[in-house]
């Protein structure tokens, strides 16, 4: 379908749209203009964000797509310390787990399948490195230079299964000027528990201006917010990351980073469930259980434990001609989820243990070239391999059925992207990606022998391929704003399903986006605003039949919102305020017949809810239903304020965050209400030392943070933590 097809089908939601965001930018804009005058720096404008959206270090303003970025001091100020915390920071995007997997969701477009094979839409890269497994993408962020969220399908230049956007994760770079930070942290949650922290950043010379080198470390001791009532033990969470960096700079135009990582985190918590409104098939095996019917509560007879360990690294080469700039990036990562233990039904008698041991194993190399400029034409252009392994070995339930699951997959791509400046003001950017990947499952179900795989059997093997286009058009409105649309799709290929032995592959997915934005820039302030409309078929859906996860496809959906950013610093430069929003009036299933759902079992002869498990239920045709996990508005807002005061410097923050409330599953019965949370932290520092207060969820909040709808087993839930207050102190240099 046309751009012009679309648009003009949708006229009556855009234009509504086109008219607010074209409102909010020209009250903004006069406002923020008149402070345009004031003088950069600490005393008065905001540091330029650059970016590496388009594989170039860029000024954000310059990007035709919608990203937020964060810079490492800005999630140190929110108290984001880990990937699952990041949704904070970032309007439309939501962070849900299932027991040790991460599940983003951005603009409506998420996944609930999981298992060997299967990746997420929203494509994590830390330092470039894509990290394919889903059971090892809840990790802390230690030694961040900045995060950025692409939004949208990233087709072109960042394709690997991105249907939905990219997060990009940088780590800083080791320095030829000798730094470091040491920082220490102590607080409590409102539930009587306490977490402690350490960390430390070193990095300089090596050899003087030849080689620097840098490591950093983090050791977190989480007591947990959440108790065993039924085996009276705290579920608590305790981590520990090392990074390890060496920059060699042989000469001007080449340098060389090797990099290499370590992550270990012994999880009580991530599986701790609670049953919603008691509803748990232990309830058909003992109506007088007794649940704890408090939150932060659980009453499980199995102690669910995730232990798991990561480790990586990765060699990148940057070397610049008079051609242009060539770069390598080659890396290993190897995850392990040497325990994936849960209780899935979430009550005290015994109806499903789960044991789940996670393996994920990926190679990967790509080749960048990024051309000179000749005249007003440039392009750039890459080659990308990939080699994964992720298995289950073995799965077990209730120490009786135990097999195997494993899924091999080749891929590969090739991509150009060339932007032609027209005129001063008009510039055009079309590019291609082609992908290919072959994807192979295997299974076997004879008993494991010492504790080693037996041999696999072949369920299946399929390949998929694609070619996605970007096409963006940037008009220059001055010398600081533009306006831009961007045409893109995004590909995710299939998978075998090897959870259910079905050797008929699932199909790949794809989604075509049509965004119109707005960005500008000032010294002392920054906006954007973006429309957008997804045409997004074949979604990867995951439902429960029985204690069974079944993959399939939805036929088609259409999602349709507006995103709003900006910060402003005004004369004085003591206060700066941020504030950002995502609206998303039009996120339902435009076409999915034979749907199946999960309800509680009735009573055969009352007909009244037994709150003993589930029961699964096809709908015949459930279009027009809303995409799980997409609230329809969140936003945040944030105040500092920064003082020289006497022999030091004074800091203050406020934050919040706001989401609607959203279904959390299909038929909207069990629904996440709208929550904020609010945050704030007080410093001062003084010569090299900082001593910060700081309190994060100050409202007490309790949202979902994950669903587990196990098929029968009932409806069990994670959620968020509690209040949390604290205090830190940190030396640097």
């Amino acid at each position: 379908m046309r751009a012009n097809d679309i648009f003009t089908t949708k006229k009556h939601c855009l234009g509504a749209m086109s008219v607010a965001v074209g409102v909010a930018m020209s009250v903004q804009a006069q406002q923020l203009h008149a402070q345009n005058a004031s003088a950069s720096g600490a005393t008065g404008g905001l540091e330029e964000v650059v970016v590496t959206a388009q594989r170039r270090a860029q000024n954000i303003t310059d990007v035709p797509i919608s990203i937020t970025a964060v810079s490492g001091a800005a999630l140190e100020t929110l108290g984001i310390r880990d990937t699952l915390s990041l949704e904070q920071a970032v309007p439309g995007l939501q962070m849900e787990r299932v027991g040790a997997y991460l599940q983003p969701n951005l603009r409506g477009v998420s996944t609930t399948v999981v298992g060997p094979g299967f990746d997420a839409n929203i494509a994590i890269y830390v330092d470039g490195v894509y990290q394919s497994s889903m059971a090892g993408n809840i990790f802390a962020l230690p030694d961040i230079e900045r995060v950025e969220v692409l939004k949208g399908p990233q087709g072109t230049l960042f394709g690997r299964n991105a249907t939905g956007g990219a997060i990009q994760i940088i780590t800083r770079n080791p320095s030829f000027e000798p730094t470091g930070k040491v920082k220490l942290s102590y607080g409590a949650y409102s539930e009587g528990e306490y977490t402690t922290s350490a960390s430390g950043h070193l990095s300089g010379p090596l050899v003087d201006d030849l080689v620097a080198g840098s490591i950093s470390v983090l050791w977190e001791d989480d007591e947990g917010y959440m108790h065993n009532d039924f085996l009276d033990k705290d579920l608590g969470v305790e981590t520990l990351n090392l990074h390890g960096k060496l920059l060699f700079e042989p000469s001007e135009n080449l340098n060389i980073v090797l990099g290499g990582n370590y992550a270990d985190r012994d999880d009580f918590a991530a599986i701790g469930l609670e049953a919603i409104d008691g509803n748990t098939a232990g309830r058909a095996v003992d109506p007088n259980i007794e649940l704890p019917g408090e939150r932060y509560h659980t009453a499980q007879d199995f102690l669910s434990h995730i232990e798991a360990s990561a480790w990586g690294s990765y060699l990148r080469l940057d070397l610049s001609t008079a051609l242009g700039d060539f770069s390598s990036l080659t890396a290993y990562n190897f995850t392990e989820n040497s325990k994936n233990n849960a209780d899935s039904d979430g009550s005290p008698v015994v109806v499903a243990h789960y044991i789940n041991p996670v393996e994920a194993e990926t190679l990967s190399q790509e080749f960048n070239y990024s051309s000179v400029d000749y005249g007003p034409f440039s392009y750039i252009a890459g080659l990308y391999l990939m080699s994964d392994r992720q298995e289950w070995s073995p799965f077990t339930v209730v120490d009786t059925i135990t097999y195997q699951a494993k899924n091999e997959t080749d891929a590969w791509a090739v991509y150009a992207e060339a932007t032609y400046q027209l005129s001063e003001r008009l510039s055009f950017i079309a590019g291609l990606r082609y992908s290919e990947e072959d994807r192979t499952g295997y299974v076997s179900t004879a008993p494991v022998i010492g504790g080693k795989p037996d041999p696999y059997q072949e369920l299946g093997d399929e390949s998929w391929d694609k070619v996605t286009p970007r096409f963006s058009a940037i008009y220059n409105l001055s010398d600081n704003s533009n306006v831009y649309f961007t045409y893109s799709e995004g590909f995710k290929s299939g998978g075998i399903d090897t959870l259910n032995f079905n050797p008929v592959p699932i199909d790949q997915e794809e989604l075509k986006s049509y965004e119109l934005g707005f960005k500008s820039e000032g010294e002392n302030y920054s906006l954007s605003a973006a429309i957008y409309h997804y045409d997004y078929t074949d979604q990867q859906v995951g439902t429960y039949q029985g204690l069974v996860l079944t993959t399939q496809n939805a036929a088609s959906s259409e999602i349709e919102g507006l995103d709003f950013e900006g910060r402003w610093r005004p004369m004085s430069g003591a206060v700066e305020l941020q504030a950002g929003f995502s609206y998303i009036p039009n996120a339902d299933y435009d076409e999915w017949l034979e749907a199946d759902a999960l309800e509680p079992i009735r009573d055969p002869l009352t007909g009244e809810i037994c709150y003993c498990g589930n029961a699964g239920i096809a709908i015949d045709d459930a279009s027009g239903y809303r995409i799980i996990r997409t609230p329809k508005f969140t936003g945040n807002l944030g105040v500092n304020y920064t003082r020289e005061l006497g022999a030091g410097t004074l800091f203050a923050n406020l934050n919040a965050y706001y989401s609607k409330g959203y279904n959390a599953e299909l038929l909207g019965r069990i629904e996440q209400d709208s929550y904020v949370l609010y945050g704030a932290e007080v410093s001062w520092t003084m010569d090299h030392w900082t001593l910060s207060g700081w309190g994060r969820n100050l409202g007490d909040e309790n949202d979902i943070i994950g669903l587990n709808q196990l098929g029968t087993l009932g409806d069990t839930v994670n959620y968020t933590a509690p209040r949390h207050l604290g205090v830190s102190v940190e030396y640097a240099f």
